[in-house]
């Protein structure tokens, strides 16, 4: 009896960074604005600081176009 070969699975879509601006954050909703104009993204559980307007964060994006907030990298001055 011969057995298939086993199927290595998929890697996941890899992410793209990029530091945006801040311009709302009513709870886990994040609007910002980045080079490419404004977009909408939803903060990770790993985000431990939450979001507020000015702040820099980092947005990461994955290929599907979903969008997550992972850090607040700069407060507001």
């Amino acid at each position: 009896m011969t057995t298939a070969p086993r199927e290595r699975p998929k890697a996941a879509d890899p992410a793209l960074g990029d530091a945006m601006e801040v311009l709302d954050a009513s709870g886990d909703d994040i609007e910002l604005v980045g080079d490419a104009g404004p977009v909408r993204a939803t903060r990770a559980a790993s985000c431990l600081l939450a979001p507020q307007p000015g702040d820099t964060a980092l947005v990461v994006t994955t290929r599907s176009g979903a969008r997550w907030v992972i850090a607040v990298l700069a407060r507001a001055e």
